[in-house]
């Protein structure tokens, strides 16, 4: 399987082939246009990752700032998809685990943890995933 990975201005996005994990990096301040652009590329990601499971996700948001609400609707949005699995949202801000929260009250999901290190993000995913 090729490798995948992508930087992006606001964003990076690796699929760990040996962890079975998507790493995504996010940084500054995101608008619709970064949200749309992430969208595009965790798609593009699915698609090519194997086995039409869903995809464990951590999130390492320590280094941004702020969505604005058409992002985060957005983010809402691919979080609903099929193949967005167990998530761990790391190294968040007040501001962050308020969006985090928002984000898996909308979606009605019950895989979505806030962590304060990444660190503790990726041992529960897996952890959660031996289960």
């Amino acid at each position: 399987m090729e490798e995948l990975k992508y930087t992006g201005e606001k964003f990076s996005i690796y699929w760990d082939s040996q962890e079975e994990i998507l790493f995504v990096d996010m940084w500054g301040e995101h608008k619709k246009e970064d949200a749309e652009e992430y969208k595009a590329k965790f798609e593009e990601f699915a698609n090519k990752i194997p086995s039409g499971k869903p995809i464990q996700i951590l999130v390492d948001v320590s280094k941004q700032t702020k969505s604005d609400n058409e992002a985060r609707k957005i983010y809402t949005e691919v979080s609903k998809r099929p193949r967005s699995g167990n998530s761990a949202i790391c190294g968040a801000n007040i501001m962050v685990r308020v969006i985090a929260a928002f984000i898996a009250t909308a979606t009605n999901r019950k895989n979505i943890k806030v962590f304060a290190k990444k660190e503790d993000g990726l041992k529960w995913l897996k952890e959660i995933k031996t289960k």
